[in-house]
This record gives C-alpha cells, structure tokens and sequence, in this order.
C-alpha cells in the first residue's frame, strides 16, 4: 500500500518542474511594464544597436562599461542585439530576464536531480524555487542590466555544473563549453574550475583512471581558457583593475549573505553600506541557521549511500559551493560596490540543496512531510516579499527614492536623487541632496560634479567652475567631469581651454556624444569644418537619434557643397524634432540645389 502511494506521489510531480519553470516566469513576467532604471541607461539606452555582424563581433573586444574594468560580452551582445530587434521598448528585456530566471530554476532542479546528488523530487523542486523566488533573485530579475548581468552568467555556471557531474566526454565538452560563455558573461565564473577540483576531490565526479596524465589532461582546458582570458583582460585593462581589498572584507561578505538569506527585508536595500546593512538580531538569527544546518551536516553520518557518492560528501559539496561561488565578490580585491543582494544569488543554491539533501535522506515520514510544509510556506513568503520588490524597480523615481529611504547616507544615493530632481527642475531639492553628498563626503568627485550643474542651473556659473574644476581633480580620469569643465570654460568665454577640455573628456569616456558634439561646434567655429564633421559623425555613432547633431553635420556638408550627402541628415534632424524650421529650410536649400527632382526652390 505505501508502494502505491508512493507511486501516486511520483506521478503527480511528474509535471511539477514546469509547473515550477512556468510559476517563476509569471512571478517575473508581471514586471514586464515597468521601465529603464539605473544602469539600463548606460548599458543599454545610451549604447549604439549593432547593425551587422562585425559590429556583434566589436563588442568582444571592448569593456562592458567604458571607465570600469568589467569584460561582459555574451551579455552585452544579448541587450544591443535586443535593442537593434525592438528599440527602447523595456517590455521584452524584462520578459527575456523573466525566462532567464525560469530557464535558471528548471536547471537548478535538473542538477539537483543528478544520480551524483541523489535529491529526491520535491526537496529538489523546493530548493530550486527557492533559488530563483527568494528576494535576493528580485535583483537579478527587475532590473534589466545589471539583473542580466547575473543571471545569464548563473545560467552558464549550471549548466558547467550539470556537465561536470553528469560526466562522459560528453559531460565534459558542456562542463567546458558552459564555462567558457559563463567567463564572457561575468567575472564571477573564474572560480568553476575550483568547484570541479571539489567535486572531484569529493567523489562526485571524476575519471575512472587517477594517474597523473589523467587528472591533466581533465583540467588541460581550464589552463587554455585560463591563458585566452587572462589575455583578453590584459589586453583592455592592462591588469589595473586587481586591486586587493580589506582583509576583514571577506567576514562581512560571508556574514551579509547570510544575514539577507535567513532575513530578508521586505523593502529593497540596494548596494548597502556597512552601517546600513548590519542588523546584530538579523546576524545572530543567521547564524543561529547556519549552526542548526551545520550540526545537522555533522550528524548526517558518512555511510548513507547516495548513488555515486555519500551524502555526506555531497552536503560538503554545497558548503564548498557557497564558499567558492561568493568569492569573487566577497571584497577580497576592490570591488565598485561591496555589498549587494545580486552578488549572494547563486551562491545561495548551496544552503538551499544542503537543506534539499538533508530532507532527501529524512527516515520519519512525518517529520519529512512537516519540513515539506514549512518550505512550502518558506517558498511563498519569499515570493511574496520578491513580488513587493518589483515596485522598487518601476522607474528611476522608484529606483532612486526605495535607495535613499534606505541608504540615506549613501554618496550615490543621494547624487543620483539629485540628478534625477535636476532633470525634473526640482533645483532645490537637487541642490539640498548634492549638498548633503558633499557633506558626507568631500572627497567625492561625483558629488562636486553634480552640485556644479545645480549651480549652473541657479546662473551661478563662477560656482560651477570652481565646482568642476574640483571635480576634475579630485578624478582626473572623469570623462563626465571634464566635459561639464569644458562646457563652463566655453560659457566664461575661454573656447581653448574648453576645447582641450571636451578632449580630454573624450580620452576618458569615448562615447559620451554630447563631448563629441560640443568639440564639434567649436572645431566649425574655428572654421575646422573637416575636422567638426568627424567629431558630428562621432555622436552620432554614439547616439544615432542626436537631432542637434544631425542638423550640423547637414550644414557642414552643405557648406563643403556635398549636398546629396546633406539631405539624408536634414531628414533625420526633422523625423527626430518635426518643428525645427531651420532643418526644413535647409533640406529644401539643399534639395533645390542638389537639382533633386521635386524639391523646393529657395
């Protein structure tokens, strides 16, 4: 009887894993009107579509993020390649971080499911939801860059580890190939390699002869990918990015994923810093968890079979996944920001597939059918808090307000609040916030850049000088600095050394197309016009839909008597700003004079 109960219960999960797959996809999906925030517009917005295939090829051999030492391809390419399909329209980057998500969840459960990890069926469907509902999943989801950015290498480093378990030539060649694009999607997949040597050296996996040779030409490919990336690296950052981080950098790391794993706020924290995220009774209950989990490792006992290895090896596999997997971004180099949700994600697998084998091997059917219902319960509160997220993550305003609430103190936070409230000619309240980051920090670049625009904005223009001019010293190699620098010297009437300026910002943000714009303007006002039309061209390689641009380079042309070449930016300029009269009356100059049929005469 309790055979055929049992099989009663195989069967009704037999279609659990969609129902799994499906139920992560519409929990995402439903954020799919939401809008660009944040990092979406330097990654995306800003950034010119590829139109071919040498252009998708370029992107491998530039930075992720001009000014950062990130190298991101594979994930790059997926959002221009989006955006050269469907424009700025957000919708279908959300879908497409939705089924990544649901693409992450399903993969979670294959892995769990392999003979090598022996999970039983729901542990294995609990634990991946887990993985991909929990709210430290929101950031990995909402947010349509930097969620991407974690998602899609997640998705690569399971499928290495699918692989490498699963094992055979076969096996391996995925474990390999998975690595490889998981390296071209983020930094963070550089420690695989290490997880493989732990599978290993635990049993899980590994060949069936153990010589020398063997075990070499195993890891032969990890040393070519190894060297090729190193390479890559070398050749866009020259090695400047490893700089070593605090020494107790690591402890915090470790403690704050624990810490939003067991205890997770409803509101989002974004980038924490230390003083915003400490919470001693949040740490003591988190670590109160990992002690119950790792008494309950210690008593598992060494010799339950769990097909190819015992599960006490495996429990201490997924400790050594939490490990391994966190630590790229556990501070022990500099990292932009310490802390952040994202950066606990995949790591997070381990605790939950530990829990997911505990209860695998559970011997008292109602204690296990009581654990069942408490992960149950445990899922659907962390999708409840995961659903609230979304909200944080509806439009800048959302973004940047949900930042401020909860990291007040926070240089950015309070920068990029002002940006936003600049924008929408809020100047006293932008200028109370860019005060207030120059009071937290005075040697914040970013903060005297922005408390210069909010003066320029009140006509205090002597003020804004002397504020870039700070800026610019405090961060020679701001690109935004300098060309705010130069736009202040042209105003107070020293077009050299606004010039040198909008050049200078040019060596340190080559694809800021306003600087290439305004050194434009000042090459044509000095009658440079060849060069003034490279430097229009130059913007709009960068920002296409630069109206302002446009009309420029149609007037150069015009001038230089190239009107057939002329008339296509006239054009442009007027799709873009339909009530700009002097585009119309040039097009029509240009057309009449062009000689082409049915033109207007001057």
């Amino acid at each position: 009887m309790a055979g055929v109960e049992g099989s009663t219960q195989l069967r009704s999960l037999r279609w659990a894993p969609i129902a799994l797959v499906l139920a992560v996809f519409a929990l995402y999906a439903s954020s799919c009107d939401r809008g660009f925030v944040y990092d979406d517009h330097e990654v995306i917005l800003v950034q010119h579509a590829p139109a071919s295939a040498g252009e998708v090829l370029r992107i491998f051999a530039e930075r992720h993020i001009v000014g950062l030492p990130y190298y991101r391809p594979i994930t790059r390419a997926s959002l221009l390649l989006q955006k050269a399909a469907h424009g700025h329209d957000p919708a279908p980057f959300h879908l497409f971080n939705a089924a990544l998500m649901a693409a992450i969840a399903g993969l979670a459960y294959v892995v769990l499911r392999l003979p090598a990890l022996g999970v039983s069926r729901a542990p294995a469907l609990l634990a991946a939801a887990m993985l991909a509902m929990h709210p430290v999943a929101s950031s990995c989801v909402y947010p349509i860059a930097s969620g991407r950015e974690t998602a899609m290498p997640s998705l690569f480093m399971l499928a290495s580890l699918w692989g490498w378990l699963r094992g055979g030539r076969s096996g391996a060649a995925t474990a390999w190939a998975a690595f490889a694009a998981a390296l071209l999607c983020k930094e963070q997949a550089v420690v695989i390699p290490v997880v493989f040597a732990l599978a290993d050296a635990l049993g899980l996996s590994g060949p069936a002869e153990r010589s020398p040779r063997a075990w070499s030409l195993r890891y032969a490919p990890a040393v070519v990918l190894g060297v090729l990336y190193a390479a890559l690296r070398s050749q866009l950052f020259g090695g400047s990015e490893l700089v070593l981080g605090h020494l107790l950098g690591p402890v915090w790391s470790y403690g704050y994923a624990l810490q939003v794993l067991v205890a997770p706020t409803a509101a989002l924290v974004y980038e924490p810093a230390l003083d915003v995220w400490v919470s001693f009774p949040r740490l003591a209950l988190a670590g109160l968890a990992a002690a119950a989990l790792g008494v309950a490792v210690w008593r598992s006992g060494a010799h339950s079979g769990v097909g190819s290895g015992e599960r006490r090896g495996v429990l201490l596999f997924w400790v050594g996944w939490f490990a391994i997997v966190q630590l790229p971004t556990a501070n022990l180099l500099q990292q932009e920001a310490p802390f952040d949700e994202r950066y606990v994600f995949l790591a997070s697998l381990g605790p939950w597939a530990m829990i997911a084998t505990l209860a695998s091997g559970a011997t008292h059917r109602l204690a296990g059918r009581a654990a069942l219902a408490a992960a149950l319960v445990a899922v659907a509160a962390a999708a409840w808090i995961t659903a609230g997220r979304a909200s944080s993550f509806a439009s800048d305003e959302a973004f940047f307000q949900a930042w401020h609430r909860a990291s007040p103190r926070s240089i950015e936070a309070n920068a990029h609040l002002g940006q936003l409230r600049l924008e929408q000619g809020r100047i006293g309240e932008a200028a109370r916030l860019y005060e207030r980051a120059v009071e937290i920090s005075p040697g914040s670049a970013s903060a005297w850049l922005g408390l210069g625009r909010v003066r320029a904005a009140e006509g205090r223009e002597a003020d804004a000088l002397a504020h870039y001019e700070r800026a610019v010293a405090l961060e020679p190699g701001s690109g935004l600095s300098w060309f705010q620098l130069g736009v202040a010297r042209e105003r107070s009437g020293d077009p050299e050394s606004a010039e040198r300026a909008y050049r200078e910002a040019l060596r340190f943000k080559p694809n800021l197309a306003e600087a290439h714009f305004n050194l434009g303007v000042r090459l044509e006002r000095s009658g440079r016009d060849a060069e003034a039309m490279d430097s229009y061209r130059e913007a709009l390689r960068y920002r296409p839909a630069f109206a302002a641009a446009h009309y420029n380079l149609g007037n150069a042309l015009a001038r230089s008597g190239a009107f057939d070449q002329a008339i296509p930016h006239y054009r442009a300029a007027l799709a873009l700003e339909p009530d700009h009269e002097d585009a119309r009356r040039n097009l029509a100059l240009a057309v009449s004079s062009a000689g082409t049929p049915g033109g207007t005469p001057p």
